[in-house]
């Protein structure tokens, strides 16, 4: 009987520290999951942050293409003036 108690403690400390590491490791999966989902978020954020700089670039680039075309342009107008100017210039000589 003596032996039957001393394993019937054993196996009851036993089942108590099971329990236990049981709770901790439930724990450590409550934890982790919460640290899971606070990245998935974080990442949907980091993503939608992304997807709006590419935005934002793409259209820098196209304000940039545009502002090209338009000093291409008006650099054009500005060499014209300049030959007529000096068109103007050589006629008035000449008078």
């Amino acid at each position: 009987l003596d032996h039957s108690n001393k394993a019937n403690s054993d196996l009851q400390k036993h089942i108590k520290k099971i329990h236990n590491e049981m709770k901790d490791m439930n724990t450590r999966i409550e934890e982790a999951q919460r640290l899971a989902s606070e990245y998935r978020e974080q990442y949907g954020i980091s993503e939608r942050r992304a997807n709006a700089l590419h935005g934002e670039l793409e259209e820098s680039r196209t304000l940039l293409e545009q502002s090209d075309r338009g000093r291409r342009q008006v650099e054009g107008e500005l060499g014209e003036a300049q030959e007529s100017i000096g068109n103007l210039t050589s006629q008035n000589a000449n008078l």
